[in-house]
């Protein structure tokens, strides 16, 4: 209870797009009827700048990139126990292969 995860980007190299699966959480006093009302919604910056925040739901994934947009959840987490799976991607021969001037080195 009370944790937050700061803001931040991932790993460039490795965790271009991102995906967080919400298995499960559980509340103080948990009742299952209510299992699916406590939030910890992730927050996330697009290109522009622009906070979005999306709700959390178990079952739900969310599916976003990582490396370019900062994202957490700044918030103190509300309750007991919270369980997510994450998957993290990068295209193959990425960057060198996705630079706009292929002569020039990626910086990571």
């Amino acid at each position: 209870e009370g944790s937050i995860l700061n803001t931040h980007v991932d790993r460039s190299a490795t965790h271009v797009i991102s995906c967080i699966l919400e298995i499960g959480h559980l509340e103080y006093d948990y009742e299952e009827a209510d299992a699916d009302k406590m939030q910890w919604p992730l927050k996330i910056f697009d290109h522009d700048g622009v906070e979005h925040t999306v709700p959390n739901r178990v079952g739900q994934m969310i599916l976003y990139e990582s490396a370019t947009c900062a994202h957490g959840r700044p918030d103190p987490f509300p309750g007991r126990e919270f369980v997510n799976a994450f998957v993290h991607f990068s295209p193959k021969g990425w960057p060198e292969n996705y630079l706009a001037d292929p002569g020039k080195k990626a910086e990571l």
